[in-house]
């Protein structure tokens, strides 16, 4: 069931969202201009992965390419976050909601929050549409750059803490210049759920 999910949502999601993948490696890319963490890659290891990023960057002029029938006018009305993995371990779907910031800052929740919501949207569709019920897990990370350690390269191999901040798992990733491997994700979000 849990293939047919990830297959089921692969054809349903506009393929100009897929986030892609080369030599298993997924790379998130931050769209505003002056964001200083520009870029996040994951290892997806053997895994089966379904990805996208809803973050389009909006035409001059033009409404929100993602929420066109929503006002932008009103502010946050149209937060995303930027890029969404969605796998499976054990017959236990995840959702991992990933946000590039550039410092620690910025405000970051609503839009995690956005993407929960919209996932949950999402599902609710496989739910009417083609009779796929799950229940989804979700964990998200915020990545953020640390000029400490930005010399490093690589794998990093990694434990996370994911920490509840306003009803969602989240957990902060400092080493965007290094690739992340789902594994290492994956084992952390086990211990939750």
């Amino acid at each position: 069931m849990s293939k047919e999910i990830i297959a089921t949502l692969n054809t349903i999601v506009c393929s100009k969202l897929h986030l892609q993948q080369e030599n298993g490696i997924l790379s998130i890319i931050e769209t505003d201009s002056k964001a200083t963490c520009k870029k996040f890659t994951l290892r997806k290891e053997n895994f089966t992965i379904f990805a996208f990023s809803m973050d389009v960057k909006r035409k001059k002029g033009e409404g929100d390419a993602i929420f066109s029938f929503l006002n932008t006018s009103i502010p946050s009305i149209c937060s995303k976050n930027d890029g969404t993995l969605i796998t499976f371990s054990d017959d236990k779907i995840y959702v991992f909601l990933f946000e590039l910031k550039s410092n620690k800052d910025l405000d970051y929740l609503p839009q995690l929050k956005s993407g929960r919501d919209f996932i949950a949207y999402l599902f609710s569709i496989l739910k009417t549409h083609y009779n796929i019920t799950t229940q989804l897990n979700f964990f998200c990370l915020r990545i953020l750059p640390n000029k400490k350690s930005a010399r490093r390269k690589g794998t990093a191999r990694s434990k996370f803490q994911f920490q509840d901040r306003q009803g969602l798992f989240v957990a902060d990733y400092l080493e965007p210049h290094r690739t992340l491997s789902l594994i290492d994700l994956l084992e952390s979000a086990e211990q939750i759920s």
